[in-house]
């Protein structure tokens, strides 16, 4: 199956991760080869950004648009030779809810994705405000936005997942956007734990 198809990173490819404020521990290396599974298992648990370039390369374009499409996902806007991606609170709790319920991909593969988010690396987020024996599926993202001089003008910072509470599980997604990473920090730890507080 295509999961088990095996790739080599380029020689020549450079660490996408060098603008994240939060270090990556990413164990992608360029020279070496990893399966298809093995890049999608990094990105999800690490949030590494390294894989993406050897996916795109190797899975038919029209694979990801069929998916984009059939989750009712808009289509990255291309600026300046850079991806645009519009996304939502709503959307992303969409794609957490489809695989929560497995109304997109088989039961095995939605639980197999889901087990990866359920070892996410990211701690300070949601993860941080939840009680640490409740188990959550959850998937950070960061971005910097450059000034025309190139310098970070603002970043966003997002946390969005599935909390496992044995009696009331539930989907929360939280964006952020500013200069200030501990008080997006702060913001994303206070409205996961007023979410938690009042679901409970």
């Amino acid at each position: 199956e295509i999961l088990n198809k095996k790739v080599t990173i380029p020689e020549s490819q450079t660490d996408q991760n060098t603008k994240q404020y939060f270090e990556v521990k990413s164990r992608i290396r360029p020279g070496e080869e990893y399966t298809i599974k093995e890049l999608i298992e990094n990105m999800l648990e690490n949030s590494d950004n390294n894989p993406i370039q050897a996916l795109n390369q190797n899975l038919p374009a029209e694979y990801s648009y069929n998916v984009l499409r059939d989750l009712g996902l808009p289509e990255p806007e291309i600026h300046n030779g850079k991806s645009n991606w519009d996304m939502t609170v709503r959307l992303y709790a969409g794609i957490l809810r489809s695989l929560y319920i497995t109304s997109y991909l088989t039961p095995k593969y939605s639980e197999e994705l889901l087990s990866y988010l359920t070892k996410s690396t990211f701690d300070k987020g949601i993860r941080a405000a939840i009680p640490k024996d409740t188990q959550i599926a959850h998937k950070f993202g960061e971005a910097a936005l450059l000034n025309s001089e190139g310098k970070v003008e603002t970043r966003v910072l997002h946390d969005c997942g599935i909390v496992y509470d044995p009696n009331n599980p539930y989907i929360i997604c939280i964006m952020t956007s500013g200069s200030d990473i501990a008080g997006m920090l702060q913001t994303i730890q206070d409205i996961a734990k007023i979410v938690n507080g009042s679901i409970l």
